[in-house]
Parts: structure tokens; C-alpha cells; sequence
């Protein structure tokens, strides 16, 4: 056997070698079921008004959240945030109590285009729990809205969304700055609270696809 052969040969065992290593890394990682622990961080915003005049985005979304506690298992641990906190305070206290998942919560605004509406998910690039989170979560919230929704979103600057160690979804449940928005928030905050709860039960139940787990991190 020639050198450059016994080298090639080598560096080739050592790349299969680290594929292996990183396989039963990954596997060991996310095929673990997370802890039933689930942080709620609904809005503290309290400046923002909806279309009615009187709702805030941070009274109405710590409504819906106390909904979501009242609808998720007994098996669940359901932690929230101090309204009184900033959001970095609140990513350190998730981060601090082991949470399985980071669920935030949010009412949209639109500015001028006040006729916008539908839910939107954001989440961090190239994270698949987090995306399996977002996808059980949106899929089950759009089922309620009764106007077309706006996707999942990939976000790099949102401090939540990149700073939590679990997996995290801030969730913009639909645009409250103009009258029809307004007013499904409002009136149908036990119906939202269900079905975020939902989507939370989704992806505790849903087995992991391994293979689509390997595709997010070589980026296919």
C-alpha cells in the first residue's frame, strides 16, 4: 500500500469515526424526552393598546396564559415569568429552573397597515426542536384563527428566541391594532389558550424523526 493511499485511508476512518461520535451525540441529546417543564412568558407590554381602547397586549396574554396552565396534564410543571421583569430576566430564570420548553407569548401590531392579520411563530435558526416546537404550536393555533396565517419565522435578533436553552417559540397570536383582531383576542382567549396547549402536548408526544433531525444540522 502506498503512502498516499494509507493517509487517504486514515483521513477517511477519522471522518467516519467523528460522524459516529457526533451521530450518538445528537442521539443522545435530542432523542432524550425533554422535561415536562414549561415556561410561559407572556407579554409585559403594557403600553400596548389594543384596538378596543381599553385591553393591553400584557393583561390579555397573561390571561391566555393562565388558561394554558389550566388546560396542559398534571405531568406538566408550568413555571412563568415576574411581569415585573425584563426579558432578559426572564431567559435567565427559564434558563436557571431547567425548563423543557420556553413558550412566549404576544399580540402583533401592524403600525399603518392596520388591516393585517393571522399568527406568526418565530424561532432560532437551525435549532429542530424548536422548529418540531413551532410547527405543533402554529399548526394548532391556526386551526382556531379565522383569518389566514403568516407562517414560521426565523429570527437572529430577538433576544429571547436566540438567549433560551430549551426550546423556544415567541408566539404573535394575532394583530391587536385593529378592530377584528381586537376583538378574537379577546373573546376567544380560553379557545387560543387550548390550543397552544395543544401544540404543547403535540410535540411531547410526537416521536423525533432522527433522520430530520440530521438533515437540520448539515443544512439539507
Amino acid at each position: 500500500m502506498n503512502k498516499k493511499l494509507r493517509i487517504a485511508l486514515t483521513a477517511a476512518g477519522c471522518i467516519v469515526l467523528a460522524l459516529a461520535a457526533f451521530t450518538v451525540s445528537l442521539y443522545g441529546r435530542y432523542m432524550t424526552p425533554p422535561a415536562r417543564i414549561v415556561f410561559l412568558n407572556p407579554s409585559t407590554q403594557a403600553g400596548n393598546i389594543y384596538a378596543d381602547g381599553v385591553t393591553t397586549e400584557r393583561d390579555n396574554m397573561n390571561a391566555i396564559a393562565d388558561l394554558i396552565g389550566q388546560h396542559l396534564p398534571d405531568d406538566f410543571t408550568v413555571l412563568r415569568n415576574d411581569p415585573n421583569l425584563t426579558v432578559k430576566e426572564a431567559v435567565d430564570a427559564s434558563n436557571a429552573a431547567g425548563s423543557g420548553i420556553h413558550v412566549a407569548l404576544h399580540s402583533n401590531a401592524a403600525g399603518t397597515d392596520a388591516v393585517v392579520r393571522g399568527c406568526e411563530v418565530y424561532i432560532r435558526m437551525r435549532d429542530y426542536p424548536s422548529r418540531r416546537l413551532a410547527a405543533c404550536v402554529y399548526s394548532a393555533v391556526s386551526a382556531v384563527t379565522p383569518t389566514g396565517d403568516r407562517g414560521i419565522k426565523y429570527s437572529s435578533t430577538l433576544y429571547e428566541v436566540t438567549k433560551t436553552k430549551a426550546p423556544c417559540v415567541l408566539v404573535e397570536l394575532d394583530f391587536h391594532d385593529n378592530p377584528g383582531g381586537s376583538a378574537f383576542l379577546t373573546e376567544n382567549r380560553d379557545a387560543l389558550a387550548q390550543a397552544v396547549a395543544d401544540g404543547i402536548i403535540a410535540y411531547y408526544n410526537k416521536p423525533v424523526d432522527f433522520l430530520s433531525l440530521l438533515k437540520s444540522f448539515v443544512g439539507m
